[in-house]
């Protein structure tokens, strides 16, 4: 996992502990080593959030990281999902992405640059 979507699930409170394993995953195979990381890497995923996230803390110290705010976060998860769009093989996956997508642009007062994924939405109703 990407350390925005992480940040952005982290931020929005949908946050997992196996979020967290995924994003150590995702920084020890970067390349991005530390104590903290490795620690986040051994957890299972029904282990404590509070513990997990302590060590989320020092990791994010250990490699001097400032989590940014909501917006580059958001963005980079649209990024992400609109990446999941074209990846998919089936019509009945795309929606939910989508859908996923257009909370996003809500939640960021629907920004001009993002509008197109407001349009799909609005296409998507009239088609269901």
């Amino acid at each position: 996992m990407e350390m925005g979507m992480l940040v952005y699930k982290r931020q929005k409170g949908t946050i997992t502990a196996e979020d967290y394993i995924a994003w150590s995953h995702t920084m020890l195979v970067q390349g991005n080593e530390s104590p903290s990381i490795q620690m986040i890497s051994a957890f299972t995923p029904g282990a404590n959030l509070f513990e997990i996230e302590a060590f989320f803390q020092r990791a994010l110290h250990e490699m001097g990281l400032v989590v940014p705010t909501i917006e580059p976060n958001s963005r980079a998860t649209i990024a992400i999902l609109a990446n999941e769009i074209l990846r998919v093989n089936d019509d009945e996956q795309l929606a939910p992405f989508a859908n996923d997508i257009f909370h996003i642009v809500a939640e960021l007062n629907y920004p001009e640059d993002l509008i197109g994924w407001y349009e799909i939405s609005e296409m998507q109703d009239r088609l269901t």
